[in-house]
């Protein structure tokens, strides 16, 4: 199934098949401070309508998608879930 195009105002629900076109506006990881072991990255992104969301990514994606953002670039995500 192709995505969907959508603003993230729609983004309501666990479908995967949807795309949006955002900015990052900020970059962090949180740490587990018992081991100071990276947990996750979690960026806020905003799209063209202003709408702003805080996503993460989970721990096990951080090597792959960490070097692909950068913070105030705009990006084409695709395949994500909200909830």
């Amino acid at each position: 199934m192709a995505e969907q195009n959508i603003k993230l105002s729609e983004c309501k629900d666990k479908n995967s098949s949807w795309k949006v076109i955002v900015r990052v506006l900020e970059i962090w990881k949180d740490k587990d401070e018992s081991n100071n072991q990276t947990t996750d990255m979690n960026m806020i992104i905003i799209d063209e309508d202003g709408t702003k969301m805080h996503t993460k990514i989970n721990q096990k994606d951080i090597p792959t998608l960490e070097p692909k953002f950068q913070e105030s670039k705009i990006y084409t995500i695709w395949r994500f879930s909200c909830w």
